[in-house]
């Protein structure tokens, strides 16, 4: 039984020189169940979950759930102090992201998670 979850959660640990063991006792999944994601059994999980892991494991959720085959953050953008920076090339788009941000912030993390898988879906149409 295989999983794109399992198979890239397994990737990523790997590529980090990480165990099960490790990897649970950072991100607050058992090792049981990483196993179980790992060996395809279980091919869903909560959001917290997801976003633990994708922390945890230095890469994206939509790239652990198979949306997007960039495991690497955006080039574009930067997370320093808990600032983040993007840079923009009109005004129109520094308006646009102004006004998205303002929105994002007040969103609960499981919305933000969902708001980011609906984005990179729209990103692949």
């Amino acid at each position: 039984m295989s999983s794109v979850l399992g198979e890239r959660v397994l990737l990523c640990r790997r590529d980090l020189g990480m165990n099960q063991s490790e990897l649970a006792r950072l991100s607050g999944v058992s090792r049981a169940h990483i196993s179980r994601m790992e060996t395809g059994y279980v091919t869903s999980v909560s959001t917290d979950v997801l976003l633990g892991l994708a922390k945890v494991l230095r890469t994206r959720a939509s790239y652990l759930l198979g949306i997007s085959d960039d495991g690497v953050g955006d080039e574009d953008s930067m997370v320093q102090d808990n600032t983040v920076v993007y840079e923009v090339d009109t005004p129109d788009e520094r308006r646009f992201m102004e006004s998205l941000m303002a929105v994002v912030k007040d969103l609960s993390r499981e919305d933000r998670a969902f708001l980011l898988l609906m984005a990179e879906k729209l990103r692949k149409r």
